[in-house]
């Protein structure tokens, strides 16, 4: 082969080189998985692919060579605790963080970059492409002494191949596919050259060139030390082929190895296992051509990772931990994932019961602390309390380990406890004091911050997450934020398959949550598999199911009131059992009538021997019950035939004022006061405000008045101006009026009353033209003034004023004339206003 042809297959091979480097971009799939300690994202690049990453604030930007674009579709709906999004835009992977975190990075074998985001991990900064490049520019070896082909140069003839700088060859770059790259310490010492000059020269000789001075090869360029080594060592010895297998073979154990692969990524996602940060270097096979010198000096270098490094790095400098409220708790008092191992708990809870109580039954404090913590780990909070109380005398426990207790089994915590306040800490201990706000309905919507409590999802046993994130969830929900609800709930469902294996608290609110998104089919088939069970999700299944299908106009389905029924008097007097039987009492009414859905709960009292819980419910009922106003009778009588189950308590004004309002809505006003008489001997403020209402209603003000004496408040004074007004009394209507706190109710009443001034602050604007012009004023003001600019009908109104009257005239006769001119333009405007009231 002539030098020509040499170069022209080389120019061939770049050719192929670089159409293989174009049809290598690609688009790289972008997975994820949540982890206790950090949040996992893996690259699916190709081996050898260079890689890039760098942290700046709260952005962590990775480059992948060859890759057009990332798929981040998957990664972005895993709802990872540190990290709120994904973004790819050109060719550069962006992953924004929720918290001041840094990356520990990793390579497989397979090609595959494994991303760990966790707080305290390296944060590289981005370095300018000029530093950069002389950063990763290795250093010029030592000159080797140059050496003239042996064969080729001889053959060229004429032509000769460019001269290469033997200075300026590199060495092969360091891989990051398969281990992490190697750095060293100290510089290398120069290694000396593999073969003397002296034998390079008589090898070529021996080879047929001409000798050094020879004109021929004095002019020929130098070669680099590769182009240099001896003939022998040129041309090796082929390497043994490896033995063949059928195609059909191989084609089935590629397939395995992909689907071994991809199932092991799949288990590190998930948390099943846990890839390692490096493999083992006795696993790595190393191919050498020579015998290896076992003989050889102790190395005058030390080469480590740059994870190593990174690490050693980390551990030098000090942490400190950032500054806590007085209020705010330690993580280590919410370090739950901690509190037990892998071990099954059986195995880990028999050592503790034994060294509970030790000699003469001391009890051994630290023993009975490990017990309640393992207890909690797994979910039994009422054992893990039991314990503590048991044991109260002789250990001194947290504050906030029962109260985790209570949260774990779905209960809340006391009122006036730690968990109770904390809301706005920092780290785990705002999500606790959230959940055990929503799970006695005291959470303010506006203080769920999501990317902070989706931050410390992460820390809580996965066993757990369901009853810590579902009360705060139902909050978000009912306060209309769906798709925060939907976030929270993503990290519960991560890597669940099936759904009906989930807490089945969260499979009701997952329900929920597909109702608001319009799916109802979806809703109401989960819902009714779930209100098969004979548990408090069962529960809470039919009464979502009652209140979805009721919402939607659509009757609740058959014969479901009465399972409800059967249900509740099972469980007696207790809250899941009475907002069981308000959701009966309710699907029943929608079907049936307001009388049978009563009766139904009279009977079920009379079963009980106890109407306590009945009548709570029918209570609740009627709070909420709008009654049709074309059956007023019918529901006025339904109320009086069960009046008995309402009862004449405290603790039932609430529903006589609601069913008093309900009787003055249909019609039968003049039962109103009979109603309330019970909680009007006791003073009830309620009462007494609904009882004014129901004798308006009935024509009675004197007796209005009567209810409303000594009640100094905006509702009384309203009440009390209407009642005014109807004996006649405008005067004092209009003083009532004004402290009731509604501008335009007091305009309307001193309009009434012939209080101008006060007519024109409020209130229609026509109406307030012509109560200016009866005050005497001079001038509308600028609100009014724009509004007759603006409308002809206004506009005419305005005229009526002395500043739009006429012209002066110079007459007697004139002044007349523009005067009699402007009443009749005034009768003509106030039509009947003064009429109106």
């Amino acid at each position: 082969m002539t030098v020509r042809a040499s170069w022209a297959a080389i120019a061939v091979a770049a050719g192929l080189a670089a159409s293989a480097d174009a049809a290598a971009a690609q688009t790289l799939r972008v997975r994820a998985g949540e982890h206790p300690a950090y949040s996992r994202v893996v690259i699916d690049a190709r081996p050898g692919a260079a890689f890039d990453w760098s942290v700046s604030g709260r952005t962590l930007r990775a480059t992948v060579s060859g890759a057009a674009q990332f798929d981040v579709t998957g990664a972005s709906s895993r709802g990872l605790g540190r990290i709120s999004g994904f973004s790819a835009a050109g060719g550069a992977l962006e992953i924004a963080l929720s918290c001041e975190c840094g990356a520990r990075v990793s390579r497989l074998g397979d090609g595959r970059i494994v991303i760990d985001v966790a707080e305290g991990a390296p944060r590289p900064a981005a370095q300018p492409a000029a530093a950069a490049a002389a950063a990763s520019a290795p250093a010029t070896p030592a000159a080797r002494p140059a050496a003239r082909p042996a064969v080729a140069a001889a053959q060229a003839g004429d032509v000769a191949p460019p001269a290469v700088d033997a200075g300026a060859v590199s060495p092969d770059e360091v891989s990051d596919d398969g281990q992490p790259s190697m750095t060293a310490d100290t510089a290398a010492t120069p290694a000396p050259p593999s073969a003397e000059p002296a034998r390079e020269v008589s090898g070529a000789i021996a080879a047929g060139e001409p000798p050094a001075d020879s004109p021929s090869t004095v002019a020929a360029p130098q070669e680099s030390a590769q182009v240099a080594a001896p003939p022998e060592a040129a041309e090796p010895e082929p390497a043994p082929a490896a033995p063949s297998l059928p195609g059909d073979a191989a084609s089935r154990i590629e397939a395995a190895r992909q689907a071994l692969l991809q199932q092991l990524a799949r288990a590190a996602d998930e948390g099943f296992l846990e890839l390692s940060d490096r493999a083992d270097p006795s696993a790595i096979a190393r191919e050498t051509s020579a015998p290896v010198d076992t003989d050889l000096p102790e190395p005058n270098l030390r080469a480590r990772t740059a994870l190593d490094i990174a690490r050693d790095r980390d551990a030098r400098l000090p942490r400190r931990e950032p500054a806590r409220p007085d209020n705010c708790l330690p993580a280590a008092e919410f370090a739950l994932a901690d509190w037990a191992d892998d071990r099954p708990m059986d195995e880990q809870l028999a050592p503790l019961r034994r060294a509970m109580v030790g000699e003469f039954d001391r009890p051994d404090p630290e023993a009975v602390l490990a017990y309640a913590r393992l207890m909690t780990h797994f979910g039994f909070g009422a054992e893990a309390r039991a314990a503590l109380d048991a044991f109260r005398s002789g250990v001194t426990a947290p504050a906030s380990l029962s109260e985790l207790a209570f949260i774990v089994d779905g209960e809340t915590p006391p009122e006036d406890g730690v968990l109770r306040r904390g809301i706005d800490c920092p780290g785990p201990h705002a999500l606790w004091a959230a959940s055990a706000a929503a799970s006695a309905s005291a959470l303010d919507p506006a203080d769920i911050r999501l990317d902070d409590l989706i931050s410390q999802i992460g820390r809580v046993p996965e066993r757990l997450r369901a009853a810590v994130v579902a009360p705060i969830a139902r909050t978000a929900l009912d306060a209309g934020d769906v798709g925060g609800a939907e976030r929270l709930s993503a990290v519960v469902t991560r890597g669940v398959d099936d759904l009906a294996t989930i807490d089945p608290m969260m499979a009701v609110l997952l329900a929920r949550i597909q109702a608001a998104r319009g799916r109802h089919a979806v809703a109401e088939d989960a819902l009714t598999a779930l209100a098969q069970r004979t548990s408090p999700a069962g529960v809470e299944a039919m009464i979502e199911l009652v209140s979805q299908r009721l919402a939607r106009g659509l009757p609740a389905p058959e014969g479901l009131a009465d399972n409800m029924e059967a249900v509740a008097f099972a469980l007696g007097d207790s809250d899941l059992g009475r907002r069981l039987l308000v959701a009966a009492a309710r699907a029943r009414a929608a079907t049936e009538g307001l009388a049978p859905a009563l009766e139904s709960l009279a009977v079920l009292a009379e079963r009980a021997g106890d109407d306590a819980a009945a009548g709570a419910a029918a209570r609740e009922f009627l709070i909420d019950h709008v009654p049709d106003t074309a059956h007023g009778v019918e529901y006025a009588r339904a109320v009086l035939t069960h009046l008995a189950l309402i009862g004449d308590g405290p603790e039932a004004d609430a529903a006589r004022v609601a069913v008093a309002r309900n009787f003055a809505s249909v019609g039968v006003e003049n039962l109103g006061e009979a109603l309330l008489a019970p909680a009007l001997r006791r003073g009830d403020i309620d009462a007494r405000l609904a009882a004014s209402d129901a004798a308006l209603a009935a024509g009675a003000p004197e007796r209005a008045l009567d209810h409303l004496d000594g009640l100094i408040r905006p509702d009384a004074a309203k009440l009390r101006a209407l009642a005014y007004a109807a004996l006649g009394r405008a005067p004092e209507a209009a003083r009532a009026a004004r402290e009731s706190g509604d501008a335009e109710f007091a305009a309307t009443m001193a309009w009434r009353a012939g209080d101008w001034a006060g007519a024109a602050k409020a209130g229609d604007a026509d109406r307030r033209i012509v109560a200016a012009w009866m005050s005497g004023a001079e001038s509308l003001p600028d609100d009014l003034r724009a509004a007759a600019d603006e409308s002809p009908e206004l506009g005419v109104l305005a005229k009526a004023l002395p500043e739009e009257g006429a012209a002066e005239a110079e007459t007697v006769v004139g002044e007349a004339e523009a005067a009699l001119a402007a009443s009749r333009r005034r009768r003509e405007a106030m039509g009947g206003l003064l009429t109106d009231g």
